[in-house]
C-alpha cells in the first residue's frame, strides 16, 4: 500500500512538473469571465488549458489579438461542471487569430473551456471577453 501510495506520488509530480514547464510562456490572468493572455516566445504547438468560463443568454465571446509574431489557436471546448470536478466535451469552435484582429465567436450558452496553442513562434497579448450582444 505504503509502495502504490509513492509510486502514484512521483507520477502526480512528475505531471505537474511537466505541465507546469511546459505552460511557462503563457501567462493567463482571468477576472469573471473574461481571460488576458500573455505569450511570450510560445514555440509551435505549446499551449495552455484555461478554467472554465460561462456565456449566458444574449451573451458572445469577443477574441482581441495584439500578437507581434506567430499566431494563436483557440479551440473552445463545452465544459460540464459538478459539484466535484469539470469534465471537458467536444469542441464547439476554434478560431486562428494573428497580429492586431477582432474575433466574435457566437457560442451558446454554457460553460467553456479554451485550448490555447501557439502556431509558429508567438509573442504578444490576447483578450477574450464575454460582452452583451
Amino acid at each position: 500500500m505504503r509502495k502504490t501510495f509513492s509510486i502514484c506520488l512521483i507520477l502526480l509530480l512528475s505531471i505537474i512538473m511537466l505541465s507546469g514547464c511546459h505552460n511557462m510562456t503563457f501567462d493567463i490572468t482571468r477576472v469573471g469571465n473574461n481571460s488576458t493572455v500573455k505569450i511570450h516566445e510560445a514555440q509551435n504547438d505549446d499551449f495552455a488549458i484555461t478554467d472554465y468560463f460561462s456565456v449566458g443568454k444574449n451573451q458572445i465571446v469577443v477574441v482581441e489579438s495584439q500578437l507581434t509574431s506567430g499566431q494563436l489557436k483557440i479551440e473552445f471546448r463545452e465544459a460540464v461542471v459538478t459539484s466535484d470536478d469539470v469534465y471537458e466535451r467536444d469542441i464547439v469552435a476554434t478560431v486562428i487569430v494573428s497580429g492586431s484582429e477582432r474575433t466574435e465567436v457566437p457560442l451558446g450558452k454554457g460553460n467553456y473551456i479554451m485550448w490555447l496553442t501557439s502556431v509558429g513562434t508567438t509573442d504578444g497579448t490576447v483578450k477574450i471577453t464575454v460582452e452583451k450582444k
